[in-house]
């Protein structure tokens, strides 16, 4: 396994959860450029973390090793480490079942 070969596993890695993630969120979120990035960035990190630590000696592994690490990093980040509540904590948010079962409550 070269370097080349590890750059592209983690770029073709952060790009499709990138990717995923904006489809799945974008009609809640928007889109941010600076999130799209970001995932990318972490992906081709752990792969060559991955690489040169000789965890991963397959490139089909180390798709596998940085995308779900680049999830793993990221998750934790936002549950664990960044401080300011995300704009889905907000009291006035709107889900629609809260209010049909605060009624049904005696």
């Amino acid at each position: 396994m070269n370097a080349l070969g590890t750059l592209i596993m983690g770029l073709f890695a952060g790009i499709f959860t990138a990717t995923a993630g904006a489809l799945k969120d974008i009609r809640y979120e928007g889109f941010s450029r600076r999130k799209f990035i970001r995932s990318p960035i972490i992906a081709v990190i752990w792969a060559f973390l991955g690489l040169y630590a000789f965890i991963v000696q397959d490139y089909f592994v180390l798709l596998g090793f940085s995308a779900g690490m680049e999830r793993l990093t990221v998750e934790i980040w936002k549950g664990f480490v960044r401080k300011k509540p995300s704009k889905f904590n907000s009291k006035n948010r709107d889900t629609g079942w809260i209010k049909e079962d605060a009624k049904k409550i005696p």
